[in-house]
């Protein structure tokens, strides 16, 4: 079952826009002759990614839906795009969630 959770998931996570070839691929990141250990980490990383991947893709839409002048305008959008480049360089932001990260640069525009 556990096999069969994990194609299932692989094969969802090849049908996405970008997915990096070693994880698509279920290949081991650091050695293409790996044990079967480390095949199941790659499998798990897969999953992972595949997961991170949709939720950012969520999270983005949300704002985008919620703030959809980003959308109609690509003067507006180029300054969403460098105040969100200015928040991921700030120190704390790592732990930011995409939506977060970019509400945070939509409520710096809002202020200016």
């Amino acid at each position: 079952k556990e096999q069969l959770a994990n194609a299932n998931s692989i094969d969802e996570c090849q049908s996405l826009p970008y997915v990096p070839s070693d994880l698509a691929k279920n290949k081991s990141l650091s050695n293409q002759n790996a044990d079967n250990s480390a095949s199941k980490n790659s499998a798990i990383s897969s999953s992972i990614f595949c997961e991170k991947y949709k939720q950012t893709k969520e999270q983005a839409l949300t704002f985008f839906q919620e703030h959809p002048q980003y959308m109609r305008s690509k003067e507006d959008e180029e300054q969403l795009m460098t105040e969100f480049k200015k928040v991921l360089l700030e120190p704390g932001s790592k732990n930011l969630s995409i939506y977060q990260t970019l509400l945070a640069a939509h409520e710096r525009l809002q202020a200016l």
